[in-house]
């Protein structure tokens, strides 16, 4: 089984859609359909149901999710304990944020850190709905409601998935992200941080 095509039933899976794959993964939507097709064919079972609005599990998609995420969580574990190839934090991070703070207060600060850290990818994902961390929409999410799992910074939420706590690229984001929210708090309520 290709591992790939895996990753690409994943993304589609998470995203609904193969434009949304496709811009996860970097590719074609293309590139992605034709992974799906070729996955389908070796399950012997079509995973999607094709809709107008997009790409929906079906019941043999839903069995196979559980067992291609544990595959997901193996790869990200034989990675973290990868020694690093260059020094400073490399690879990609998902970051997810509510729309106005993502694309106002965030971005300008995730450039920045990426021009400091070139091997460094960072995704910001600034849309109107709550990413969930249990899909893996995201690695790190911020946001005004309170997710299950989260770690608090002052008004806002952050939290992470827990195999991605302990990545060194995760932990420089983690940093820029608190001292940015705890900078911002201060600017946009000043009377809440006397």
């Amino acid at each position: 089984m290709d591992w790939d095509n895996l990753r690409y039933f994943l993304e589609l899976a998470r995203s609904g859609t193969l434009a949304g794959a496709a811009r996860r993964t970097g590719v074609e939507h293309t590139t992605v359909a034709r992974r799906i097709q070729s996955l389908e064919k070796q399950m012997g079972a079509p995973l999607f149901a094709r809709e107008a609005g997009g790409h929906r599990l079906t019941e043999a998609g839903r069995q196979l999710l559980p067992a291609a995420e544990a595959m997901e969580s193996a790869v990200l574990t034989v990675e973290q304990a990868a020694p690093a190839a260059g020094s400073g934090p490399s690879g990609l991070l998902r970051v997810g944020a509510t729309e106005g703070f993502g694309t106002l207060i965030l971005a300008p600060h995730l450039a920045r850190l990426t021009q400091q850290h070139p091997n460094l990818s960072i995704d910001l994902l600034a849309l109107p709905r709550m990413l969930h961390l249990s899909r893996r929409e995201a690695d790190i999410v911020i946001s005004l409601e309170q997710p299950q799992e989260a770690r608090f910074t002052r008004t806002f939420w952050m939290s992470m998935t827990a195999e991605a706590k302990h990545l060194a690229q995760t932990q420089a984001v983690w940093s820029l992200l608190k001292n940015t929210v705890a900078l911002e708090k201060n600017r946009l309520c000043p009377a809440e941080s006397v």
